[in-house]
C-alpha cells in the first residue's frame, strides 16, 4: 500500500497542535512517529516513508497564488465573503505548513 498522510508537526504545544487541527478538514491527530505507531499495531509493516513537505507546501502557495491571482473572478461566483473565508484560511493553512505545525509524508507499507 502506498499512501500521503497529512501529519502534525513534531513538539507542538497544545495551542499548536489545536490551530493545526482546526486548518484540516481530515482527522489530523497524528505526528509521523505516532502514525507509524500506529500503522505497526494494525498490522502494516512500514517498509518507507519519504517527508514530501516541502513540495505540498509549494503546492499550497500555488493554490493561494491561484486564488489570489483571480480574486475578482473567484468572488463573482463565490461572493466576496465566502472567497475572503477561504483566501484566510488557506493563508492560515500555508502558514502552519512554513511553520511545521503540518507535513506531508508518503508511506509504504505491506501487511505483516
Amino acid at each position: 500500500m502506498v499512501f500521503t498522510t497529512l501529519l502534525l508537526g513534531p513538539g507542538l504545544s497544545r495551542a499548536e497542535r489545536a490551530l493545526a487541527r482546526r486548518l484540516v478538514s481530515t482527522g489530523c491527530r497524528a505526528t509521523s512517529a505516532e502514525q507509524r505507531e500506529m500503522m505497526g499495531r494494525s498490522g502494516w509493516n512500514v517498509i518507507e516513508q519519504v517527508d514530501v513537505t516541502e513540495k505540498y507546501g509549494e503546492t499550497a502557495r500555488r493554490i493561494l497564488g491561484a486564488y489570489e491571482s483571480r480574486a475578482e473572478r473567484a468572488a463573482d461566483v463565490l461572493g466576496t465573503d465566502e472567497l475572503d473565508r477561504r483566501l484566510a484560511k488557506r493563508r492560515a493553512y500555508v502558514q502552519a505548513i512554513e511553520e511545521g505545525l503540518l507535513r506531508r509524508e508518503l508511506f509504504v507499507a505491506d501487511v505483516r
